[in-house]
This record gives C-alpha cells, sequence and structure tokens, in this order.
C-alpha cells in the first residue's frame, strides 16, 4: 500500500474511532456529546468539581461539629484524596471520603492517615465497604466481651451473611450459597489487605473447597475503617472553680 493510501485509511480508522469513543461517552455521561475535546472534557470536569463540592463541605461540616479546625494536609495525603474522591458519586461513599479528609485534617491526629487510604477507598464499592464495616463493628463488640484479645474469625458464609443478610431469619436447615461475584468482593478486600486469610484444621474431610478457611479485618482494615468514620468530639476545657 502506498504511503497517501496508508495515510487516507489510518485518517478515516481514527475518525471512525472518534465516533466509536463519542457514542460511548454520550452515554455514559448522559449528555449529547458535541465534540471529545470540548462539552465532554467540561462535563466530566463539572461532574467532578460538583463531586468534590460535596464531599469538602461534608468534610468541613464534620470539622465544625467536632469543634476543631483544619491544618495544612501533606500534598502526597491531600491530592490523591482530592483526585480520586471527585470521581465518588456513591453518596454513602462520598461521606466516608469526607470523614477521611476531615481526619487527614484533624489537627489533634487522632488517627494516622496513610497515603493507601486513598487509593484503597477509590477501588472499594458500597457492598466492599459494608461488609467491611459490619466486620469491624462486630468486631469490636465481640472485644467488648471478651477479657483477652482474641481474633476474631468468620467463615465464607458468615461472611455472606454480613455482607447480604437473608429476608429470612437463618434456620439449622437453611441453605447458604455465595456466588463468584461474592468471592471477588472478598478477594479484593484481601488484595488490599483489609482481610487476613487463615486456613482453619479440620479434622473431618469435607467437599466445600472454601470449608476450612477463615477470614477476620486485618489491622490495616481497622485502621482504615476508623480513618473513614467521622472524628471525635473535641474534649470541653472545664475552667476550675474558685
Amino acid at each position: 500500500m502506498d504511503p497517501v493510501t496508508t495515510a487516507v485509511v489510518h485518517t478515516a480508522a481514527t475518525e471512525a474511532l472518534k465516533k466509536e469513543s463519542e457514542g460511548f461517552l454520550k452515554a455514559v455521561l448522559g449528555e449529547p456529546a458535541k465534540a471529545l475535546g470540548g462539552i465532554l472534557t467540561d462535563r466530566v470536569n463539572n461532574r467532578r468539581f460538583a463531586n468534590l463540592v460535596k464531599i469538602t463541605v461534608k468534610a468541613k461540616r464534620t470539622l465544625d461539629e467536632a469543634g476543631v479546625s483544619p491544618k495544612e494536609v501533606p500534598l502526597k495525603i491531600i491530592h490523591p484524596m482530592l483526585e480520586a474522591a471527585s470521581l465518588e458519586e456513591d453518596p454513602d461513599l462520598q461521606t466516608g471520603w469526607a470523614n477521611l479528609m476531615a481526619n487527614a485534617a484533624d489537627p489533634r491526629e487522632n488517627d494516622k492517615i496513610l497515603p493507601t487510604f486513598a487509593a484503597i477507598l477509590g477501588e472499594l464499592t458500597p457492598g466492599h465497604a459494608l461488609l467491611l464495616s459490619s466486620l469491624y463493628e462486630d468486631a469490636i463488640e465481640k472485644a467488648r466481651t471478651r477479657t483477652l484479645p482474641t481474633e476474631v474469625l468468620y467463615d465464607l458464609f458468615q461472611l455472606k451473611l454480613m455482607f447480604q443478610p437473608p429476608k429470612v431469619p437463618p434456620g439449622p436447615h437453611t441453605a447458604i450459597s455465595f456466588t463468584n461475584q461474592f468471592v471477588v468482593v472478598v478477594e479484593v478486600l484481601k488484595r488490599h489487605g483489609l482481610l487476613t486469610e487463615r486456613q482453619a484444621a479440620s479434622e473431618t474431610a469435607s467437599t466445600q473447597p472454601y470449608s476450612k478457611l477463615k477470614f477476620s479485618i486485618s489491622e490495616l482494615g481497622m485502621a482504615f475503617v476508623r480513618a473513614c468514620q467521622a472524628p471525635p468530639a473535641a474534649a470541653k476545657s472545664v475552667m476550675p472553680q474558685i
């Protein structure tokens, strides 16, 4: 093929790809597209800006309620937060971002905010967050009733009940099943180090491939959940009586 023909074919292919991309972006952005570099960019930026406004206002108000003023946050922590948070449109996860920012800007530094927290939260879905939060609350509750600090372990079926409680309370003959999609949820939490996997000893053989696996929320998982919760109210100073 001669150079001129090659150039024409290449240009036609590029235009076809642009149109294909334009059609997809039109669908995902919910607004008629005029040009890839024009209104689409503005539309994306407007959505990101609107998300960021909601989240940062929540973060400020959270600190106001706690009775503290925000401090300057290191760039390597706040910049990834702002970038990733601007993409979040789920209200519950937006609250998580707001709390994470509020804790990062809390001058009391009750919890250490790690740079990796933004990367973790940016990859979680509401389902991931709900399961992790349930594990955290359950571990805290069980720790209160135990005299010794022991690890709280769950099998995959127990995790499924936390992730998606049945409409009918489970009984002795209730069958609990899980799909590959749920296993993926667990794998994502494991990959981020939020879940720890244990191989439990079993005296009897089982046909269930996951029967010997036990899971627990890791120390990183506990720290991450705390970082995504609203900071506590500042202790009020008491004037000494004369």
